[in-house]
């Protein structure tokens, strides 16, 4: 496909590949160093570059096919010097055709959702950036100033489930759960299956994981977190049948990030349990948010068991 002296093809050389974390590293987006590498195990082949007449990357676009239902496009930036030129349309385009008939999920932020929404996108719900600080809080973070003010003032919430969470038994890392137990777990929430992408991003070089198991071995809970860009840390997925298991989990993954060290969630707005947790673990709430965008009716999921996402990169 040519346009303005632009090819688009699919990304296949390492530099054509780190442009993606390079471009998301600028724009702010907390990428993991090695996020790319798993997203490239879902679909290969919905890996795009805009490559100018030297062969130079100037934009790109993920488009995952996750399975013949359902695809998620994400990481979709142009380099600033070329915006304003028809590459963004071209990689847009591209990424429609190379997902077809399929269902397209995306998160899509503010100042761009009317544009998706042209497109037949259909807003669902937002997923809401949360930072924990620190080593002092109920999560093991430290609240900022305004936070920890008010938590000296008034008990964080109870959480329901606290009883039931206590008594299910750790397994770290959750790599270490039978596969087939962890997939049947996760396919409640996502829209298609991931069996793939979940046991590479499990296992990523610096990402710590967790998992709650009930005394006969049945899932009732998981979640990660990995180095980003910036010295950030970013949890996700983080999924638990009860607040009270979600944040067992997530203090158990605050032991392997460093003392003094911010962990960001992206939280789903619409998951009230999740906010619950967050106002238990006295999070401060961000700026950043994204719509959850979808181009039919937004799935069936359990979304009460989502506390944080994978990735607003890709689902």
């Amino acid at each position: 496909m040519e346009g303005d002296g632009v090819t688009i093809r699919v990304a296949s050389t390492d530099e054509e590949l780190r442009f993606y974390f390079e471009s998301a590293e600028r724009e702010g987006w907390m990428p993991g160093p090695h996020d790319v590498a798993a997203f490239r195990l879902i679909d290969p082949d919905g890996m795009l570059v805009a490559v100018d007449a030297s062969g130079t990357v100037v934009g790109g676009i993920v488009a995952a096919a996750y399975d013949s239902s359902y695809g998620f496009i994400g990481l979709y930036i142009v380099r600033p010097d070329w915006r304003g030129r028809g590459v963004g349309l071209q990689l847009w385009r591209r990424a429609l055709d190379h997902l077809g008939a399929r269902t397209i999920g995306l998160d899509g932020v503010p100042a761009q959702q009317s544009n998706y929404a042209k497109w037949g996108f259909v807003k669902a719900y937002d997923n809401v950036r949360y930072v924990v600080h620190g080593p002092a809080c109920a999560c093991g973070g430290t609240a900022s100033t305004a936070a920890a003010t008010a938590a000296a003032a008034e008990p964080a919430p109870a959480l329901p489930g606290t009883a039931d969470a206590a008594a299910c038994r750790l397994v770290c890392p959750a790599a270490d759960v039978p596969r087939a137990a962890l997939e049947q777990y996760d396919r409640a929430l996502h829209p298609a299956p991931r069996p793939t992408l979940l046991h590479a991003w499990l296992r990523l070089p610096g990402t710590a994981s967790a998992a709650l198991c009930t005394s006969d071995g049945t899932v009732v809970g998981f979640g990660a977190v990995r180095q980003a860009a910036g010295g950030g840390w970013r949890v996700g997925p983080l999924a638990a049948d009860t607040p009270a298991h979600a944040a067992r989990l997530l203090e158990h993954l605050r032991t392997a990030v460093p003392q003094h060290a911010c962990m960001s969630l992206d939280v789903p707005a619409a998951n009230v349990c999740a906010l619950h947790l967050m106002a238990h673990v006295r999070a401060d709430r961000t700026p950043h948010a994204c719509g959850r965008m979808y181009t039919r009716a937004p799935p069936a999921l359990a979304l009460h068991r989502v506390f944080a996402v994978l990735s607003l990169e890709l689902g």
